[in-house]
């Protein structure tokens, strides 16, 4: 099961290759995607766009055709985004804000000019105060909400009452958090017992309660493909091996 914090179309591919590696795969949404239509985007100044989620990527494209500016973006799944969007060459943060933030420092000066960090209304961790404390000019741009939903699809649901799910995979702090109260709130968390959690990061696995787990599980790097590894050491319920060459990078 994917709890769903990458938008629909990312989470749809990844259970398509789940599926085609032995895995009977369930998208549950916990949140659901808000634009801000009307907020404001001010890029003068402006020399570098900075994205902590495909999401904001989105959100950004929908609302300006520039795309002449630098891209940096938290992690692959989310340089892959800009890319598709037409940023010609996004830079891979490493998989977290603190190595994103580390990576704008490494690599920029104060002199290239305003950052542009877009991102959603609720936020992990404090980008912007860490590139402010290291002399950089940032600008936020808040270009969505991702709203929690009250309970899961049907679907999924019913998968885990029949105890039919063996693993979730969380990539976000704020959705594993999300999940766990929404299993609480609808009676399903005894049947979490048996199932294991495949986090992308100890930061999203200390979001979950661990007495309610069948087993945690921490992805070795924060990639969508390090988490397909964990799968490929837990097996796959029909036996087919998930090959490298089926993983997401």
């Amino acid at each position: 099961m994917l709890a769903d914090h990458p938008p629909r179309p990312d989470a749809e591919t990844l259970a398509g290759r789940l599926t085609a590696a032995g895995h009977d795969a369930c998208i549950a949404p916990v949140l659901t995607i808000r634009v801000h239509a009307d907020a404001p985007l001010d890029l003068d100044g402006v020399g570098t766009v900075i994205f902590t989620s495909a999401n904001g990527v989105r959100a950004f494209a929908a609302r300006c055709s520039r795309r002449d500016l630098r891209a940096l973006a938290v992690a692959c799944g989310t340089a892959k985004a800009a890319r598709a969007a037409g940023f010609a060459a996004p830079i891979d943060g490493g998989g977290t804000v603190d190595r994103l933030g580390a990576t704008i420092i490494d690599r920029l000066r104060p002199a290239d000019g305003t950052l542009l960090h877009v991102r959603g209304q609720h936020a992990a961790g404090d980008l912007p105060g860490l590139l402010r404390r290291a002399g950089f000019d940032v600008r936020t741009a808040v270009l969505y909400t991702a709203e929690a939903v009250r309970t899961l699809e049907p679907a999924a649901a019913e998968a885990l009452r029949a105890g039919a799910v063996t693993g979730v995979l969380f990539f976000s702090p704020r959705t594993a958090r999300l999940f766990d109260i929404i299993v609480r709130d609808t009676g399903l968390v005894a049947a979490l017992r048996s199932t294991v959690a495949v986090c992308l990061s100890p930061n999203v696995a200390a979001q979950l309660d661990s007495s309610r787990w069948g087993r945690i599980e921490v992805a070795q790097t924060a990639t969508t493909a390090s988490m397909m590894d964990v799968l490929y050491h837990l097996g796959s319920p029909r036996g087919v091996p998930t090959h490298p060459a089926t993983r997401p990078v």
